[in-house]
């Protein structure tokens, strides 16, 4: 497990896994604007990996995504580490996102976003899961 405290400078870490690129960076900045330490993947699998490597303190994942969808991603997560704290986030797609995003919550996600949402909303829900 890789001590946090040294990699961030006591900072909370969060792994962000999006696969819209200017989501993604739109959503990291905002994250290290608010004195976030942020590593971001695009998709499950390469989140997986980073996750493996251990030190955060919050996934926000995406659940359509290509490699590893964002559903598979939080069950492998979860057998890594089943205290792991996660806000899902989904704008549907063969489905609607809600039927998405309520499966996320079954499989214990923490928080869960519709998009579009406002970045507010996700600063509130990921300051509720990391007091």
């Amino acid at each position: 497990m890789v001590n946090n405290d040294l990699l961030c400078g006591g900072r909370k870490a969060i792994l962000l896994v999006e696969d819209d690129d200017e989501l993604r960076q739109l959503l990291e900045q905002t994250l290290l604007d608010r004195g976030y330490a942020v590593i971001s993947a695009a998709d499950g699998k390469a989140a997986l990996k980073l996750y493996a490597r251990g030190g955060f303190d919050l996934v926000i994942a995406d659940i359509l995504m290509p490699e590893m969808d964002g559903l598979e991603l939080v069950g492998a997560l979860r057998k890594l580490n089943p205290e792991v704290r996660i806000i899902a986030m989904s704008g549907g797609g063969m489905v609607s996102g809600a039927q998405y995003l309520t499966t996320a919550r079954l499989l214990g996600c923490a928080g869960i976003l519709a998009k579009p949402f406002k970045l507010e909303k996700l600063m509130e829900m990921l300051e509720q899961q990391l007091r």
